[in-house]
């Protein structure tokens, strides 16, 4: 015992050891900052990607001057490598819709909608066939359509993801886009 006494008493007033206990006093905060930045990094690069998805499936459907759903699936193959190196399989969902002016001139509908993904959110547009709720500011005029890309995404810190699970961090991610159809109305989709 007498040892081991002597031992922590040479440790305590030997000065080369301060340095390794104040080491090991910052070791907790520079591991939380490194890892917070990670984390907001990591956020960041997401929300990017996930707007370029958006924005990209929804102006290739607009480009089209008619549609099918095969070629809707097909433009949905291109989520993927945009969205390297996240993976959209376990918690995404796109959503692709049409909105029409109905014939009354005032009502905004659902002319079509397409959905991929494996997440099971509702579109925040509306349902086939049903009213569509776009921003104020947006006007359809007669005989136009807009095409709506909407993204969710489930989002999870990669550290410490479970101490999150109920708080803001764990969180659905929303994204979308708005276009005007270049040739055609898209109207249908067959």
């Amino acid at each position: 015992m007498r040892g081991l006494r002597e031992f922590v008493t040479r440790l305590w007033r030997d000065p080369r050891g301060a340095l390794v206990a104040e080491f090991a006093a910052s070791l907790p905060m520079l591991l939380i900052l490194v890892m917070s930045g990670f984390e907001c990094s990591r956020f960041v690069l997401l929300n990017q990607k996930l707007d370029r998805v958006t924005t990209t499936v929804a102006d290739l459907v607009a480009q089209e001057e008619d549609i099918t759903i095969t070629e809707i699936n097909a433009l949905f193959d291109a989520i993927a490598p945009i969205i390297t190196p996240f993976s959209f399989s376990p918690g995404g969902r796109m959503i692709v819709t049409s909105v029409v002016l109905a014939p009354d001139g005032v009502t905004k509908k659902v002319a079509w909608q397409q959905g991929y993904g494996s997440l099971t959110e509702a579109s925040k547009i509306g349902v086939p066939n049903g009213t569509a709720t776009l921003p104020a500011e947006m006007t359809i005029r007669t005989n136009e359509t807009i095409i709506v890309g909407e993204v969710f995404y489930q989002f999870a810190p990669f550290f410490v993801s479970n101490w999150f699970s109920s708080t803001p961090l764990a969180q659905i991610l929303y994204h979308r886009a708005f276009y005007r159809p270049r040739f055609g109305a898209l109207t249908t989709i067959s």
